[in-house]
């Protein structure tokens, strides 16, 4: 039964929490030790002018092009927050060829963009079913988040059939844990911390972690792992930490 990774992380535009320093070398260098199969980041970087110089020697200022590797070799990017010099949003890197990509833009505040970049990916094990995924970055305001994930729940039912895996990801801004039961009723998910320990994990801030932000929601796999890298280096990069899955396969 093949086996895969996931990783999901917030980088905060690649700075260190508090915005002292820029790191997203050492971010690259930490998710890539994680080994995910597929990642998902939150807050990266399309291009932005005022990064170049900052960005490593000879890289481009697009953050989701520099955080591929060797084995996460493909990327999609959804570009949410557009502003003067440059633009930021979700990005996915994986080892398999996405086959699908689109961006689903789930703003209720014209001045406030948030969206879900929606993927899709042929795996070993899956047969003629495809994975679905989607990175995920909500919004701060709860009634704002409501209608996020009605939206979302609208959006997905009709890219990722009911009897196919999905994987919805990323940072839900949900510290009142709201959306788990609508995820659940809506398209069958579970939450992967949730079922392997009973309670969602806490992510934020990462020097301290006290609210449960980020997620991990999937149907149709077989959850075998889950975990919350603390601790050095995660404490010294973005303001949120990361969050860890193996699945099988079935």
């Amino acid at each position: 039964m093949p086996s895969f990774r996931i990783a999901t992380y917030n980088i905060h535009k690649g700075y260190r929490a508090g915005n002292r320093s820029f790191v997203v070398d050492a971010i690259r260098t930490a998710v890539h030790a994680l080994r995910p199969e597929i990642a998902f980041f939150q807050e990266v970087v399309g291009d932005d002018a005022r990064l170049a110089p900052r960005m490593p020697s000879g890289v481009p200022p697009s953050q989701y092009e520099f955080l591929k590797s060797d084995s996460l070799i493909h990327a999609s990017y959804g570009r949410n927050v557009i502003y003067p010099r440059g633009h930021y949003g979700n990005a996915i890197l994986s080892s398999s060829f996405i086959e699908t990509e689109e961006n689903i833009d789930l703003s209720v505040d014209p001045y406030v963009a948030r969206g879900a970049l929606y993927a899709s990916f042929r795996l070993p094990g899956l047969g003629d079913r495809r994975l679905h995924a989607a990175c995920v970055h909500l919004g701060l305001i709860e009634g704002e988040r409501r209608s996020q994930i009605r939206r979302l729940c609208d959006e997905l039912a009709r890219r990722a059939p009911p009897d196919e895996p999905l994987l919805v990801v990323g940072d839900f801004n949900d510290w009142r844990e709201r959306s788990t039961q609508e995820l659940k009723r809506e398209l069958g998910l579970g939450e992967a911390f949730q079922d392997f320990y009973g309670h969602h994990v806490r992510t934020f801030p990462s020097w301290l972690p006290t609210l449960r932000l980020d997620r991990i929601y999937y149907r149709h796999l077989a959850l075998k792992s889950c975990e919350r890298p603390a601790g050095t280096p995660w404490n010294r990069l973005s303001d949120h930490l990361p969050l860890v899955a193996d699945f099988d396969a079935f």
